[in-house]
């Protein structure tokens, strides 16, 4: 072989490996640096929320294109039953709250909905947080005619959880912390924390309770004695408001609520103040509604009729419609008593030096309703776990009967399984969970 062709052989195997190791340079160079690109944005990303769907680059963007020029406090927050309300000072039951009056508009910034509310004071009627879709929305305050970016001085992250509907649960989550934006890699234009709702849909099995059924009485809240609520017509008052209780709990359960009787049999003695009471075994479970079921007497036997209470600091909008409904589809009638709401047998429980009177209601509201600060053995028994509570109870009393009325009395014996079944149809109507 000639020499030349040993050459151009050579100088050919060369070029090849040349090509070769700087393929496999090239190679592994690039993998190298997209694995430390990826790791640097992950590290970046890092305790970033991402909303609706998006990066957190996206995320970010989608947040800084929002309007914030104008500015609006919220200084507290609190829930009653499904109602998220707003403050702009610490919340005190005896004032009037700047926010009240004005309006109230959420923007959902995965789908751009609108939602609008118009403050009127009553602490069930702010924001329905259960109906909701799910999304990731801002929270504006319509002040001077102006639009406000509501946000607050203190970092807020809190987690409620709406009622089950169809077996799933809204998880409502509250933020105002301008840190989840951004970190010291990437940082937002945020110079406020602006108040935001999470919206998801929640198919966890978690522990938290829909409703509270509480049958009165087998207690010694009146004494060193136990009491059992009237007696009449053969009837003690404790041992049907527990029976009927097991009825309401079986239907709401049907359909996928998460239930708790306050009497864990129909012998249990229960106090209702106090560590390990009713009031605290429902603030245990995070429950959003509470009922509590009653009986009246009175001298005269010809006295009858039924009628539900809520408190004084709400509409009687949810009452009014459970109340219907049981009148609508028993045999059960109204006492005729009106309250504010001018609704014969649909009352308000009515105020003691600015508080609701009556104390089932009161002191399972939390904060809202002022819980464990009206006495002294409110003070004494129920401050530790209710004073402070965000999330109240949405709670009414119905008096069912009059035990004292003989027709009254032997219709219940007959139909109290059919009154369970309509109490619980009407919560289950009103909540949206049964059309």
């Amino acid at each position: 072989m000639p020499v030349y062709y040993k050459d151009q052989r050579k100088e050919s195997i060369k070029k090849s490996l040349f090509l070769i190791v700087l393929f496999l340079i090239t190679f592994f160079t690039s993998a190298y640096l997209l694995d430390k690109y990826q790791r640097n944005e992950m590290i970046k990303s890092d305790g970033i929320l991402t909303i609706c769907g998006l990066d957190y680059k996206e995320s970010i963007e989608l947040i800084n294109q929002q309007d914030q020029d104008d500015t609006y406090l919220i200084s507290d927050y609190l829930y009653y039953g499904e109602t998220l309300n707003l403050f702009n000072s610490v919340y005190d039951i005896k004032s009037n709250d700047d926010i009240v009056g004005r309006t109230i508009i959420l923007k959902n910034l995965c789908t751009g909905d609108e939602l609008v509310y118009l403050i009127n004071g009553k602490i069930d009627s702010q924001i329905p947080v259960e109906t909701l879709a799910d999304g990731f929305y801002s929270i504006n305050i319509v002040y001077d005619l102006i639009q406000r970016s509501a946000y607050s001085k203190e970092i807020i992250d809190n987690t409620f959880y709406t009622v089950r509907r169809n077996e799933t649960s809204k998880r409502i989550r509250l933020i105002a912390n301008k840190e989840v934006f951004g970190n010291e890699e990437i940082s937002s234009d945020q110079q406020y924390n602006y108040l935001y709702l999470e919206v998801q849909s929640n198919n966890d099995d978690t522990d938290v309770y829909d409703i509270i059924i509480d049958p009165g009485h087998s207690s010694t809240d009146t004494g060193n004695y136990v009491e059992y609520g009237g007696k009449a017509n053969g009837l003690i008052e404790a041992e049907e408001t527990y029976k009927i209780a097991l009825v309401i709990k079986d239907e709401l359960e049907k359909y996928g609520l998460k239930v708790l009787i306050t009497r864990n049999d129909e012998t249990e003695v229960v106090d209702t103040y106090g560590e390990n009471g009713r009031l605290y075994r429902a603030y245990q479970v995070d429950a959003k509604y509470y009922f509590d079921l009653q009986m009246r007497v009175a001298s005269n036997p010809n006295i009858k009729g039924t009628q539900i209470v809520h408190s004084s600091f709400t509409s009687n909008k949810m009452a009014t419609a459970i109340f219907n409904y049981l009148v609508d589809n028993t045999d059960l009638v109204s006492t005729g008593y009106t309250g504010s709401g001018k609704i014969p047998g649909v009352l308000a429980s009515g105020t003691i030096d600015g508080y609701d009177g009556r104390m089932v209601i009161r002191e399972s509201g939390g904060r809202i309703l002022e819980a464990g600060t009206f006495s002294e053995l409110a003070q004494q028994e129920n401050a530790s776990f209710a004073k402070n509570e965000r999330n109240g109870l949405q709670t009414f009393t119905i008096e069912y009967i009059y035990l004292t009325n003989p027709d009254e009395a032997k219709a219940w014996q007959e139909n109290y399984q059919e009154y369970g079944k309509k109490t619980a149809e009407a919560i289950l109507s009103y909540l949206n969970v049964i059309e």
